[in-house]
């Protein structure tokens, strides 16, 4: 049976290839990005693209209002999308490693608070937040990135729908 599926990140990599799977396996998919309507290949694949500001509330109510007014149900959210601005600590301005907390972080809660009380509502409902090899490992010139996937990975995995 078809899910309805939200992929974010669908501008490129990982969240593309995401949204590209569920939608050819036959799934209902909303795609969100900054610039999600650019992906001609996601939307001939019958993914509906939502051009979505994960750092802006507003940008992400309208999103989840679209996706409401066409489905009754939300299965799946797979929380892709992801920022990195590669520069030492003391290089990074602070307001670049506030957006990257804004995605990164923030526009995940910001997701799953929309999500979750659908999901409890139905009595089902999967959320993935994909994080990075950089929680474990060290690498240059991506700390905040490193600790912006790290806030996710350590505290988002109590979360039950």
């Amino acid at each position: 049976m078809p899910q309805t599926i939200i992929v974010t990140g669908v501008s490129s990599g990982v969240g593309a290839a995401t949204a590209k799977a569920f939608s050819l396996r036959g799934d209902q998919v909303f795609g969100l990005a900054r610039h999600a309507s650019s992906r001609e290949d996601l939307n001939n694949l019958g993914v509906k693209l939502i051009d979505t500001d994960l750092s802006d509330d507003e940008s992400v109510d309208n999103a989840m209002s679209i996706i409401k007014s066409q489905t009754n149900h939300i299965d799946v959210l797979a929380s892709v999308a992801g920022v990195a601005i590669n520069g030492s600590i003391e290089e990074v301005s602070i307001e670049q490693a506030e957006t990257q907390l804004q995605v990164n972080v923030l526009g995940v809660a910001r997701l799953i608070k929309s999500v979750l009380p659908i999901m409890r509502q139905q009595k089902h409902g999967r959320i993935i937040v994909v994080t990075s090899s950089v929680v474990y490992a060290t690498y240059p010139l991506l700390g905040w990135y490193a600790g912006s996937k790290r806030a996710i990975e350590g505290g988002f995995r109590c979360i039950k729908a």
